[in-house]
């Protein structure tokens, strides 16, 4: 990832995102699990743990699957009260309303000080597969989004496991122009305030560029006069990106082109082979029909009989 990338998340995004009131706070972590993960490999990330908390869906009904939703917050939030992090979208998500329209699991993890994104992904991977073993996902429907030091991540992660999520919604954040081949697949929503001073509205759109370019077609938009705290206006729009994310599934085959065409060669080459196969066996019936057809006389038969009785009665009467 280029070094103004990194530098930008570390040193331009610390301003946090306002804080709710005590009490509205304390409601919204209580129905959040706690919970602090020891990577398996901890040369791989910086920090010893990653605190993480999870809010499942308010009623989970026997044999359903639900979607998992990991959200990535910004540098204002980055810590070890594993608390902070719930600003925004998981509190907007913890309240009733939301619970019973979008049901799901929700994993925020909380980014150590002074570190990325980046630096946390071998052990949010295996969170993410932790949640996944213990709980009834919905494979097909695993959602990524991050807001400003977030979006970073969302863009570095979805490009780095495309093949994982069913969606990506980067909120007020950039990306390396160089991953994006490996998003063209990927269904994005990419949101950015034009008036937006810590992160320039630049970074989406050249991400977006990049994608299009490569041969994808990611959805941005871009909020007029709206600053770097716009995940409130991204968030909560009834027709915006989060009845959107959650529509979205992966499905292991994609209508392309290129798949379609497979599809007919490989269906002219079962047509040939039935074809042959039938050839084969009409002109198979036809030799043996062609054989000529074993005749019998009648007048030879009785006397091999006769020959055969005498031969017979020889044997009986010698002594």
């Amino acid at each position: 990832m280029p070094v103004i990338l990194v530098v930008m998340q570390l040193l331009s995004l610390t301003a946090p995102i306002a804080c709710l009131a005590g009490d509205k706070f304390d409601k919204t972590l209580q129905h959040f699990e706690e919970h602090k993960f020891s990577p398996n490999a901890p040369a791989a990330s910086n920090s010893k743990t990653l605190p993480y908390r999870l809010l499942k869906p308010e009623y989970i009904k026997s044999g359903r699957k639900y979607p998992l939703v990991i959200f990535l917050h910004g540098a204002g939030e980055r810590g070890t009260d594993n608390q902070i992090q719930l600003q925004s979208l998981p509190t907007l998500l913890a309240q009733p309303a939301y619970r019973k329209k979008h049901p799901c699991f929700l994993v925020v993890p909380q980014c150590p000080t002074q570190q990325s994104w980046q630096q946390q992904f071998p052990a949010l991977l295996e969170i993410i597969d932790k949640v996944m073993q213990e709980n009834p996902i919905d494979k097909r429907r695993i959602y990524l989004t991050g807001y400003s030091m977030g979006a970073y991540g969302t863009w570095s992660l979805a490009a780095l496991r495309p093949d994982l999520f069913a969606a990506a919604v980067p909120v007020a954040g950039g990306g390396d122009v160089q991953t994006a081949h490996q998003l063209i697949d990927l269904p994005i929503w990419a949101i950015h305030g034009n008036a937006d001073k810590a992160v320039p509205v630049s970074q989406s759109r050249e991400m977006i560029k990049a994608i299009r370019q490569a041969g994808g077609s990611p959805n941005y938009t871009e909020l007029k006069g709206i600053g770097h705290n716009c995940w409130q206006q991204a968030y909560t729009n009834p027709n915006g990106i989060l009845p959107w994310m959650f529509k979205q599934k992966k499905t292991w085959f994609k209508f392309t082109f290129e798949n379609c065409l497979i599809i007919i060669m490989l269906l002219i080459d079962l047509i040939v082979i039935i074809w042959l196969f039938n050839t084969w066996g009409i002109s198979r019936s036809k030799k043996r029909s062609e054989q000529p057809a074993v005749t019998h006389n009648s007048s030879v038969d009785k006397s091999i009989t006769e020959y055969q009785s005498k031969i017979s009665i020889n044997e009986v009467n010698s002594p």
